[in-house]
């Protein structure tokens, strides 16, 4: 038998692979408020924040979420309003994706800001460029804030040992970010070793801000809270508003999906289940009962 010629063997000819869609292009996003540039008076007189995303990405790092808006929002009022300052604050994003919450947190004067996700190149390099890119907005407004000097990027897999995360001066945070997370069922224990390794017990606050993307797993969401309230976690509604869905295609009701829920958390550091409580304040009707029926943990 003679050899055949590359041409006769030639295997992508033989069964042609479907053309395979190009990766969707990163995206560029704009937020701004009054009540950023009020924080920034009198240095800067109007101040739109760059959030740029990955194009694609498997950990859904691609999706500028409505949770981070109404977090940099609720970050905002609170500075307003006086309610325990961000200013001076040691904070941290855990899946910070486009780090929106975190450079809000920059931007009113937070001493030390470490935005983390997945140690992916892209995701980390992009929020690097979200750092500089903000920092190059300030200047050019005329406010001088030091970005660069405060927020870093660190890779970081929840539930493993965070000690690069660790200042060896300020050592844990005073604020953690937590948007838009608690979707991903499986990882709620790994993100309550995270939290607890790294938040400042009885004085740190935990910020779990979140919507029911899918509302048939909406149990399944709020099994974070329960978790964390048997591990000795305090947890109290501090928003509820409605920003619209993000995922038209999804089914369910829609003013459940378009939802956000804030809640801040502390933990006493001692892991002692009395001390957790949740918050009896329903989500949707019926929210509290259905709870209470559900005595098994939900997998």
């Amino acid at each position: 038998m003679s050899q055949a010629s590359d041409d006769e063997m030639d295997l992508d000819s033989m069964f042609p692979e479907p053309e395979r869609p190009a990766t969707p292009p990163p995206t560029l996003h704009n937020y701004t408020s009054p009540l950023l540039v009020e924080s920034l008076h009198p240095k800067a007189s109007e101040v739109t924040l760059h959030i740029h995303l990955v194009g694609s990405n498997p950990l859904w790092g691609h999706v500028l979420w409505n949770a981070g808006v109404s977090l940099a929002d609720y970050f905002l009022r609170r500075e307003r309003e006086e309610e325990g300052s961000i200013a001076g604050r040691a904070v941290l994003e855990l899946g910070a994706g486009g780090g929106l919450p975190a450079l809000v947190a920059g931007c009113v004067g937070a001493s030390r800001v470490v935005m983390t996700d997945y140690p992916d190149a892209p995701l980390l390099d992009n929020l690097k460029w979200n750092i500089q890119e903000n920092a190059r907005i300030l200047a050019s407004s005329g406010c001088d804030l030091p970005l660069e000097e405060r927020m870093t990027v660190e890779g970081h897999i929840w539930g493993r040992k965070p000690e690069l995360l660790l200042n060896q001066i300020t050592g844990k945070y005073d604020i953690l970010i937590l948007s838009d997370l608690i979707f991903n069922h499986s990882q709620h224990a790994a993100l309550l070793d995270s939290s607890e390794a790294l938040i400042t017990p009885r004085t740190g606050k935990a910020y779990v801000f979140h919507s029911h993307h899918l509302p048939q797993f909406y149990l399944r969401d709020l099994d974070f809270f329960r978790r964390a309230a048997a591990r000795g976690w305090r947890i109290r509604n501090v928003v509820k508003e409605h920003r619209g869905v993000m995922f038209e295609h999804d089914q369910g009701d829609e003013s459940l999906r378009g939802t956000v829920w804030g809640w801040e958390m502390t933990w006493d550091g001692d892991g002692d289940a009395q001390k957790g409580e949740w918050n009896a304040e329903e989500h949707s009707a019926g929210l509290s009962e259905a709870m209470a029926k559900n005595a098994q943990p939900i997998i």
